[in-house]
């Protein structure tokens, strides 16, 4: 998906990431960390990332996120997955409708246990 948003002039890529659901702050973040353009984001961008907020991880703690991240195990992120992590959609099992969102009873049963 990330390579369709690059292709899409520059005034629509916010619309776009929008409509699939990715902010636009989202996308700025990830577009500033790919830094070779290629649309993911490898152990060394993830390091460069992560060391200008502060943030020094060792080899093993980075792989080790990137390990979290990558949902389909391509060795890299892709801007779905930064999504995801940053902005969780999964529920594991809170939808007790399966409607894909919480509602506010769901949130009060949980809430009860």
């Amino acid at each position: 998906m990330y390579r369709m948003l690059c292709a899409i002039p520059r005034h629509s890529v916010k619309a776009v990431s929008q409509a699939r659901g990715i902010s636009s702050r989202t996308l700025s973040a990830f577009q500033q960390a790919d830094f070779n353009n290629d649309g993911f984001l490898q152990v060394p961008e993830l390091k460069a990332m992560l060391k200008n907020q502060g943030c020094n991880l060792t080899e093993v703690q980075l792989h080790d996120l990137v390990d979290s991240i990558d949902i389909n195990r391509d060795g890299q992120v892709s801007l779905e997955e930064f999504q995801e992590f940053l902005y969780p959609t999964s529920f594991d099992g809170c939808d007790g409708e399966d409607d894909g969102g919480v509602t506010e009873r769901e949130m009060r049963e949980l809430a009860a246990l």
